[in-house]
């Protein structure tokens, strides 16, 4: 007894069916206005009675747009991250874009990213290889740095005004009369974004004269943040304020001050993080923080995307500016009395 296998149904036979020609069905479904409506419905109708979807990839290689967009995500721990993601993937299918994403600790192979035909990739936070950098070049695909700053001419970015937020910071911190401010780094050296709201917070405690209490490297794996934190609170000589690179890290500093230390936080240490994802203002945690807003971010990455495709003039880094979020776990700005 034999049997046969049904395949799905192509192009040819809604054409055969259609008695039009192949390119016609083509032309159908991109809704070419050469094709006449009652044709392009009938088309259509006749498809779906078969079970036919056009193939997009296929499509992508006629009309030269593959509305996918490549995304290189680093560690997605950080919550601030998963976040814009989430944001990412709202906002460009509202634009009719697709994310494709690619883990970019995996050591993904190059070609595996330039052979989807992707209209751009954007590197969320991670930094891109040179290798990877000449091959997008090279494919004319433009690279978006998310939340850290370019590092190439061939290279646009987004990123939140770090150092403007830190001297923001610092300023908040000084009012509050704290004197040995310390800092908690994360990740690699070469981070742009912790290295920028470092220089803002140094700059402007030498500008006040008055120097960076102490400095702690965390890594961005457990146990790192949690052992960076135990070393600035196991001193004899403690900050009376900790000024985080990131939400991540200055969650966890509240945590371990509480929990391990019995400090009361707002009261005997402060603590401010940096960014204002949605776990900074949970109860018990309550930080006092500065924003990147999300969604003003990602809009410029999808106008960057958007303008470059029309052969548009870009600017090649788009700075967004946030605010000082106040919350519980730092000291409020002492009022002088006349």
């Amino acid at each position: 007894m034999s049997s046969s296998k049904k395949h799905p149904a192509t192009a040819s036979d809604v054409a055969k069916l259609a008695n039009v020609s192949q390119s016609t069905v083509s032309r159908a479904f991109a809704d070419d206005p050469r094709i006449s409506v009652g044709t392009r419905e009938r088309i259509k109708k006749l498809a779906e009675q078969l079970g036919y979807r056009p193939n997009a990839l296929a499509r992508s290689l006629i009309t030269r747009k593959s509305n996918l967009v490549g995304v290189a995500v680093g560690n997605l721990a950080n919550p601030y991250f998963s976040s814009a993601l989430e944001e990412m993937s709202v906002q460009f299918a509202k634009a009719g874009l697709k994310l494709l994403i690619f883990p970019a600790h995996l050591d993904t192979p190059i070609e595996h990213i330039i052979n989807y035909r992707i209209e751009a990739l954007v590197m969320l936070s991670v930094p891109i290889s040179e290798e990877l950098q000449l091959e997008c070049d090279k494919a004319q695909i433009p690279v978006i740095i998310f939340n850290r700053a370019s590092e190439t001419q061939n290279q646009y970015s987004v990123l939140g005004d770090n150092y403007f937020g830190s001297q923001t910071i610092a300023a908040f911190l000084l009012a509050g009369e704290h004197k040995k401010i310390s800092f908690v780094a994360i990740g690699d050296k070469e981070s742009t974004a912790s290295n920028e709201r470092e220089q803002g917070l140094v700059d402007y405690l030498d500008d006040n004269k008055l120097s960076l209490f102490s400095r702690e490297q965390a890594e961005f794996i457990e146990p790192g943040v949690t052992n960076a934190i135990r070393r600035l609170l196991v001193k004899p000589e403690r900050p009376d304020a900790i000024y985080c690179a990131n939400d991540h890290v200055a969650i966890k500093a509240v945590l371990v001050a509480q929990s391990e230390f019995g400090l009361q936080i707002g009261k005997d240490l402060s603590i401010v993080g940096f960014d204002n994802v949605p776990e900074a203002n949970w109860p018990g945690i309550s930080l006092t923080t500065y924003s990147q807003p999300i969604e003003n971010m990602v809009e410029a990455t999808l106008n960057i995307i958007l303008a470059l495709r029309d052969g548009m003039d870009v600017a090649r880094n788009k700075i967004i500016s946030g605010d000082l979020i106040v919350r519980a776990s730092s000291k409020r700005p002492v009022i002088q009395s006349n």
